[in-house]
């Protein structure tokens, strides 16, 4: 945003439903998007270093005509994006980083009765007791069964808004459908969903979830046909409470497999995932592969290009360019099928984080690729794209 200000969204829960529940009830689970500068935040909080993905912090609003400070917004969970609270941040802490925990000292007598601990808050909200592990290698000779018996045909980046909805179908449009991620959008980009979006999969079929972005598996959570899919998603530790309650939902039903860390196995035919390396939710998730009709097909989440073990070493011909084609760290990787080479972005036009950055689509245009939106371009009108 202009003049250096900035909007965070920060996935939450409420102290009293903390205390006083093992499972909270999505009344007390939502959303809250702060705008503000880095350094006003900083100010507030009294530390140096900024925040970042993966932070626990213990936030305090209050009424918005009554209090100066950066603005908020809260969307409850359930309420989909019908109802926003409008507020003024009073305080923020930071309770734990990415990486270890800062619980706060004691102060005495004069202190509320409840104090947040970052530890606590890691532990109640990690993945290890959720769900059945499985190495990236037990995930891809899983996977190359069903691309053996099934086959696979086309890969549809489904226009959904600003979110992320890809289907690998199987030849014949038989057997079971492989999605990779489901979601759709929340919060203030609800406006960008097409008018009567409804998927109609068969029985069976399997999910495999990029990261535990809300716009990676929303639409997933709200309809009652895809929680009796099996997930694959990745064992990330740093997943916020309404992602974890999520995860505890499928858990129960026998339907969530984690992928732990490691190296994916030799890619033959057929479909195969890669866990990336990076560090942030973004970052350390999986990367489908897909090899169907003799093109190789990358399909990416959120991950930049740098994140992705031995990417380059794949001859790639269709792409999803990482992040809903925001700015990027990594050089755009070069086709090899030049001609044939399509790059999707999946977007919804206008959103608040500026995607797909000019950048990203000038750097995919110069190296040969022929760069495609769900979202309305000038060239094209809004609808679902081969990958």
């Amino acid at each position: 945003m202009g003049g250096g200000r900035i909007a965070i969204q920060l996935d939450a829960i409420a102290i009293e439903g903390f205390k006083k529940r093992i499972d909270p009830l999505e009344e007390d689970l939502g959303f809250f998007r702060i705008v503000s500068t880095h350094e006003k935040l900083r100010t507030m909080m009294d530390v140096d270093e900024p925040l970042q993905a993966g932070d626990w912090v213990e936030i305090h609003v209050g009424v918005e005509k009554e209090n100066s400070g950066p603005r908020t917004w809260f969307m409850q969970l359930h309420d989909e994006g019908r109802r926003v609270e409008r507020g003024k941040l009073l305080s923020i802490r930071r309770l734990s980083s990415a990486s270890r925990p800062v619980d706060p000292r004691p102060l005495g007598s004069d202190v509320v009765e409840y104090v947040a601990r970052g530890s606590d808050l890691k532990t109640r909200f990690s993945v290890a007791d959720l769900g059945s592990f499985k190495s990236p290698q037990y995930i891809n000779h899983y996977l190359r069964r069903w691309s053996r018996y099934w086959g696979t045909a086309d890969v549809v980046a489904h226009d959904v808004g600003q979110a992320s909805l890809n289907v690998v179908t199987p030849e014949g449009c038989r057997g079971p459908t492989l999605f990779f991620d489901v979601g759709e959008p929340i919060w203030f980009h609800v406006h960008s969903k097409p008018d009567g979006f409804k998927l109609r999969p068969r029985r069976g079929g399997f999910v495999v979830l990029s990261h535990w972005d809300t716009d990676h598996y929303a639409y997933g959570r709200r309809e009652a046909s895809f929680l009796e899919k099996l997930w694959i998603a990745p064992a990330q530790s740093a997943i916020g409470p309404n992602a974890h309650r999520f995860a505890r939902q499928l858990s129960a039903k026998g339907k969530l497999w984690l992928v732990e860390n490691g190296r994916s196995s030799r890619h033959r035919r057929g479909v195969r995932v890669i866990r990336c390396k990076g560090t942030s939710i973004n970052g350390s998730g999986l990367v489908l592969h897909v090899r169907t009709k003799g093109r190789n097909l990358l399909l990416t989440g959120d991950a930049d290009y740098h994140e992705i073990p031995s990417m380059r070493r794949i001859n790639i011909a269709g792409l999803q360019i990482p992040h809903h084609g925001g700015e990027l760290s990594s050089l755009a990787v070069i086709p090899t099928a030049h001609g044939l080479a399509r790059a999707v972005i999946s977007c919804g036009l206008p959103n608040r984080y500026g995607h797909p950055a000019k950048t990203t689509i000038d750097n995919h245009l110069r190296v040969g690729w022929r760069v495609e939106l769900t979202a309305e371009s000038h060239s094209q009108p809004r609808g679902s794209r081969l990958v």
